[in-house]
């Protein structure tokens, strides 16, 4: 996600040599999506250039732009270790038949009472929100772990990429001050 160039914020979906394993914001506007939700879990996936009447250019407004009426992101870089213990309780809690916002709410809250005093900061929590419609999901039987697992990869493919995005990002600075 690149805030000062929403153009080119994009999803890495596969680690391929040539640009073909990414999905730009700008695809996301081609796209027709029957999505009920999109969790972007990911660091800056709902912070993005503010155009004037139209808001912020962020990948979480590309996929409401493609048909999703739910998003979850995040408006900060988000730490990978408490985003997952959050998400995760959120996923169990969407299962269980809670309501989007609730859901989030009661994992975040689970997430405080584990947390020490060093990882309580909000820093570590407070960037993950859910936006759109709040009420529960249906999500029954096989179906459920189907959903699940789908979440679940996504995030994981989200965070890959940004780690995969961050460590080419390091690896291309270093070797330009090993050159001058």
């Amino acid at each position: 996600v690149l805030p000062e160039a929403p153009e080119r914020s994009r999803l890495l979906l596969a680690d391929t040599p040539q640009d073909s394993g990414y999905l730009y914001l700008a695809d996301l506007y081609n796209l027709s999506l029957d999505a009920d939700l999109v969790v972007l879990s990911a660091c800056n996936t709902g912070t993005g250039q503010y155009l004037e009447g139209e808001g912020v250019m962020s990948l979480a407004r590309g996929f409401s732009y493609a048909g999703c009426p739910n998003v979850v992101m995040t408006n900060w870089a988000v730490e990978d270790r408490s985003t997952s213990e959050v998400m995760t309780a959120f996923y169990r809690n969407i299962e269980q038949g809670m309501g989007k916002a609730r859901a989030m709410q009661q994992a975040k809250l689970a997430y405080l009472e584990d947390a020490s005093r060093n990882v309580a900061h909000p820093y570590y929590w407070g960037g993950i929100m859910v936006v759109g419609n709040t009420a529960a999901m249906e999500v029954s039987g096989s179906y459920t772990w189907q959903w699940l697992t789908s979440l679940v990869v996504l995030s994981v493919v989200l965070i890959g990429g940004y780690v995969v995005y961050r460590r080419r990002a390091y690896t291309k600075g270093a070797s330009s001050q090993g050159s001058h």
